[in-house]
């Protein structure tokens, strides 16, 4: 085997030396309260109309009824 295939094949580095690796990105958690306070708002305003209009339905079934 010539030297020219050998280096084809293995790449001159020593056995002590650790492979080079890119470093890794860890994502970080995404904190989505604050893009999500305008629609729990909402939500709110959407279960106390909820039942405000129930009550006044019932008081109205019995006070026509």
């Amino acid at each position: 085997m010539s030297s020219r295939t050998r280096s084809r094949r293995q790449p001159n580095r020593s056995k002590n030396q650790p492979v080079r690796r890119p470093p890794v990105r860890v994502a970080e958690p995404v904190n989505y309260s604050l893009e999500y306070a305008s629609i729990r708002r909402d939500l709110w305003r959407i279960c106390i109309w909820t039942v405000i209009l129930l009550i006044g339905m019932f008081v109205l079934y019995f006070v026509i009824g």
